[in-house]
Formats: C-alpha cells, sequence, structure tokens
C-alpha cells in the first residue's frame, strides 16, 4: 500500500493527488509548485528531498549566478577605468 502524500508540502511543491504509476510500480504524484506550474514526481524523489521544485529553482538559482557575475564584472570595469 502507497502511504497518501496528498496535502504534504516537499520544499515548494504540494501534492494534490496521486498520478499513477511509473514503469516499474513506483508510485507518480501530481504537484503544484509555488510558481504555480503543475510537475508530476515519483513518491521516493518527494519523500528523499531530491526534487523540491518543478525546475524554476535552478532557474532562480542560474539567475542570482549570473546577477553576481554580472556585478563582478562591472566592479572590474570601473576599478579599470580608474
Amino acid at each position: 500500500m502507497v502511504r497518501d502524500l496528498k496535502g504534504e508540502v516537499f520544499g515548494d511543491l504540494i501534492v494534490l493527488a496521486q498520478a499513477g504509476r511509473t514503469k516499474r510500480g513506483e508510485p507518480l504524484w501530481l504537484c503544484r509548485c509555488a510558481c504555480s506550474k503543475l510537475t508530476t514526481v515519483r513518491g521516493q524523489n518527494l519523500a528523499s528531498g531530491r526534487t523540491q521544485t518543478c525546475g524554476c529553482g535552478r532557474v532562480r538559482a542560474l539567475y542570482r549566478m549570473a546577477t553576481k557575475e554580472q556585478r563582478r564584472i562591472e566592479r572590474r570595469d570601473r576599478h579599470l577605468r580608474g
């Protein structure tokens, strides 16, 4: 029997309903991310913490890294211009 995860929160994901099973019989769950996107996630990935967003977290992290790098370049350029 599969533990019912409906209503539970894992990171930015809220479990809405069971969404079937993988080919190996592992439960899949339909989740809504904090960014409002729907995504289907393996229950094992939710429970282990491996999946906590629909992928939008990667986009936010990349944006932060790019912004930080841009600031570094701007500081370097100001320093070189004297």
